[in-house]
């Protein structure tokens, strides 16, 4: 019996395959960079969200009252997402118990734009700890870790807040001391100025991060989340896209900063 053979790709019909194939790659590499950002930005405002529920479960059983920043007088010092140890204990924070989440990489605490890797941890910390910032200044001032005393600056219930489908609660945040992109962790939300003594002071390192493609995600006290982009922003480091918005700690930070000094 004779073998038929099989019709083989020349030379060149090969080349033009690749080069085909190379085109298709070409164009559909960046609409999946494009879906991959998309589906990280739904992961983080859904992170977001599931923190914004738990600090309303949290007030619902603390008499409406919103929690605090951070407990120093506890140690180690208990922030609202744990304690900075090594390794850091998510268990020990305030919204653990209303919250369904696996300590560890990937979880809730976690904005799947800045994995671990990509930031320095502060403290003792030696493992992640959280890229979300609370803002405790405004709703805790007391417990917020800054130094306030004054009497015009009261721990708030979620019903005493003004304008709170502009305030921030929680959101993307970072560090870059330097300007060099040697982020740290942050877990407080800090504007444009913060509390020096009896005053509001410039603040040199706000905290808010711009990292899903220029836009920064947010829950805001009304419970609804949502972006922010960076053209509503003033940029103080640029090579880590951290900045402010506005020019003052009102609305978004401390609606209520002029009555405080």
């Amino acid at each position: 019996m004779r073998r038929r053979r099989l019709p083989a790709f020349t030379l060149v019909e090969l080349l033009v395959a690749i080069s085909v194939i190379s085109v298709l790659v070409t164009l559909v590499m960046p609409g999946l960079s494009r879906a991959r950002a998309a589906a990280r930005t739904i992961q983080c405002l859904n992170n977001l969200r599931h923190l914004g529920a738990a600090w309303t479960l949290y007030a619902d059983e603390h008499r409406g009252y919103c929690m605090p920043q951070v407990w120093f007088f506890h140690s180690p010092p208990l922030y609202w997402w744990g304690t900075n140890g090594n390794p850091a204990n998510y268990q020990a924070g305030l919204l653990f118990p209303y919250l369904d989440v696996e300590a560890g990489l990937d979880n809730v605490f976690d904005c799947p734009e800045q994995p671990w890797g990509s930031y320095i941890p502060q403290g003792a910390a030696r493992g992640p700890t959280t890229t979300y910032g609370y803002n405790g200044l405004y709703l805790a001032p007391l417990a917020s870790g800054w130094f306030v005393t004054s009497p015009n600056a009261p721990w708030l219930s979620i019903e005493e807040i003004e304008s709170p489908s502009l305030v921030f609660v929680f959101a993307d945040t970072a560090l870059d001391w330097s300007n060099q992109g040697h982020m740290s962790n942050n877990c407080y939300i800090d504007g444009p100025q913060t509390p020096w003594g009896n005053r509001w002071a410039a603040n040199s390192s706000p905290t808010l991060r711009f990292r899903h493609r220029n836009r920064a995600c947010i829950f805001f006290a009304d419970s609804h989340v949502d972006t922010v982009h960076n053209t509503r922003a003033t940029i103080t480091s640029t090579v880590s896209n951290i900045g402010y918005v506005g020019q003052n700690p009102g609305p978004h930070y401390v609606p209520t900063w002029q009555k405080w000094f």
